[in-house]
């Protein structure tokens, strides 16, 4: 009974650890999600800004 009850112990601590490790794993996921989009933005203003400037000077 003892024994069983420590290898059911052991098997949540490996778990719980598992489970914080994919947890940090998926803020840092998030994270990097997070600046692509930032930087994905800041190219797509840049280029509106030199296709206005562009359009601009042609009229």
């Amino acid at each position: 009974m003892w024994a069983r009850a420590e290898e059911l112990r052991l098997l949540f601590e490996q778990e719980r650890a598992q489970n914080d490790q994919l947890q940090t794993e998926i803020q840092h996921l998030r994270q990097q999600f997070e600046l692509s989009l930032m930087e994905k933005d800041r190219l797509y203003q840049s280029r509106e800004r030199v296709r206005f400037i562009y359009y601009y000077y042609l009229l």
